[in-house]
């Protein structure tokens, strides 16, 4: 099956840039879609942040990432850089989490591949 893990995730102190690694930890690759791959980013009690594709719409951009439709093969890593924007209060800045905060994230790139964690801001 499909599945994959963020590594290393971490946020910049102005909550704008999002970065990790993302590697497929199934035994299939699957399709990197920017249109299907859906972030949720949450409060440690639930509440959600926000919730958008990395369709390079006014929540999330991309800034660095393979690119759109690439496969990702098994074991392969890739590293990811999410800019998060103030449109619909993606931004994590200081006025929604303080610093050492916990933040939950999952993300569904379609299919049955979905990642899931928490990171401190």
């Amino acid at each position: 099956g499909s599945s994959a893990e963020f590594r290393d995730v971490a946020v910049t102190a102005d909550g704008v840039t999002l970065t990790f690694n993302l590697r497929n930890t199934g035994s299939v690759p699957f399709v990197l879609d920017y249109n299907t791959s859906i972030l949720t980013l949450k409060e440690v009690d639930g509440t959600i942040i926000c919730t958008n594709s990395w369709d390079e719409d006014t929540n999330i951009t991309v800034a660095s990432a393979p690119l759109n439709g690439s496969t990702i093969e098994v074991n392969s890593l890739h590293s990811i850089i999410l800019s998060l924007t103030a449109a619909k209060d993606c931004v994590l800045s200081d006025a929604v989490l303080g610093a050492g905060e916990t933040v939950q994230y999952s993300n569904y790139f379609g299919g049955d591949v979905v990642v899931g964690g928490s990171f401190e801001k």
